[in-house]
């Protein structure tokens, strides 16, 4: 009898094991030439079967501490020389995660050239992207029809707009803004109608490029560069960036509200800055760019909070090729994550990283790289 006990537990353990081995075969990046000629993998470990580590990544995050989970990680993998990149496996993905401002930079620099943004599918479910393009297009796209519309020169136009319109009720349901957008874009090209039929118009189209947002999405065209965008493609782009916009702003200034509440000399400071600039003003009249650049500590607290607590943990990538790097190969296809805490709460960019200290954005500021808050 005990015997048959002892042979069905080795055939249990047995069985266990080949099934991790299974499950985590497509976690781990096929051995390639790279590979062969002496570069190895980044140091880490796959973790559990199928879920990998991303249980300790949000649980760390959840407990307000997700610093933990790279710091922890680079500490284990450093010897003589530090850690700057480490494999683990998230999301149901084989992750190369950088950790250095370095780091940072190398991923920002070889968009599209190494690597690629890459989002989990379940985001599609939410920020639905256009059925005649993918994930990499979009971005492309969207970035450089953003661009022109984030410089100084095109926010001059809206502060005062932005001033007025402090105080608006905000749209409560998600459906209802999408469908409120759609119509708004379905006017608007009517209304453009007939400057948008003629897509081989260049001087009509970069006249709608400098009015507004919207006006330019109206003109621009798909892969083929004969095909407006649809008003549903356009309406996602909006509602994706009203969003990220609208989320990113009220958790800042939630940060920034909390912080002044606990640090009475900081927020005595802020509020002599703001009321200088107040006590100048007619009354009724609304901010202009000068005055904004006037509140160099305002802004200084404001980005002290977002390195303390940014709105995101940071963002993905995908290798679109071997390459390597700090020694180690990144195969193609491997994702990579880059983490706003790996460099705002690491002491080698910012001492006393817990600290609450406004200083370090004035002057020289931090190492570049080294802050990302988004």
């Amino acid at each position: 009898m005990e015997l048959e006990w002892l042979i069905l537990v080795v055939i249990v353990f047995l069985s266990l094991y080949y099934l991790f081995r299974l499950l985590n075969f497509n976690l781990i990046p096929r051995v390639n030439k790279s590979e062969q000629l002496g570069f190895q993998l980044p140091p880490g470990s796959t973790g559990w079967p199928i879920i990998g580590e991303t249980l300790e990544y949000l649980t760390t995050a959840k407990q307000g501490v997700p610093e933990k989970f790279i710091a922890d990680r680079r500490n284990k993998h450093s010897s003589s020389v530090p850690c700057k990149v480490f494999k683990t496996s998230l999301l149901q993905e084989s992750m190369a995660v950088l950790c250095t401002a370095a780091g940072n930079k190398f991923l920002f620099s070889n968009e599209n050239k190494l690597v690629k943004s890459w989002w989990p599918a379940n985001f599609g479910k939410i920020f639905a992207n256009s059925e005649k393009t993918d994930t990499t297009q979009e971005s492309i796209r969207l970035r450089k029809v953003l661009s022109p519309f984030l410089k100084p020169d095109a926010l001059h136009r809206y502060i005062g707009a932005m001033d007025e319109a402090q105080n608006s009720t905000a749209i409560r349901a998600s459906k209802q803004i999408k469908k409120e957008i759609e119509e708004m874009v379905k006017q608007r090209r009517i209304d453009l109608h007939p400057h948008l039929s003629d897509t081989s118009n260049s001087n009509h189209h970069h006249h709608y490029h400098d009015q507004d947002l919207l006006s330019r999405l109206l003109v621009e065209t798909y892969s083929d560069g004969k095909e407006l965008m649809t008003e549903s493609d356009i309406a996602n782009k909006l509602y994706g960036l009203i969003v990220g916009a609208y989320d990113n702003i009220s958790t800042t200034l939630v940060s920034i509200i909390m912080f002044l509440s606990k640090l009475p000399h900081v927020y005595d400071a802020v509020l002599k800055e703001q009321m200088e600039i107040a006590e100048s003003k007619a009354e009724g009249e609304l901010l202009n760019w000068e005055e904004l650049q006037k509140m160099k500590y305002s802004w200084s607290v404001a980005c002290e909070a977002l390195r303390l607590l940014p709105p995101i943990l940071g963002t993905f990538r995908e290798a679109i090729t071997d390459f390597s790097y700090e020694g180690y190969i990144i195969p193609k296809g491997m994702k990579l994550h880059w983490n706003t805490y790996a460099t705002h709460k690491n002491p080698e960019y910012f001492p006393e990283p817990e600290k609450f200290d406004p200083s370090r954005f004035q002057r020289q500021g931090p190492a570049p790289y080294s802050y990302v808050p988004f």
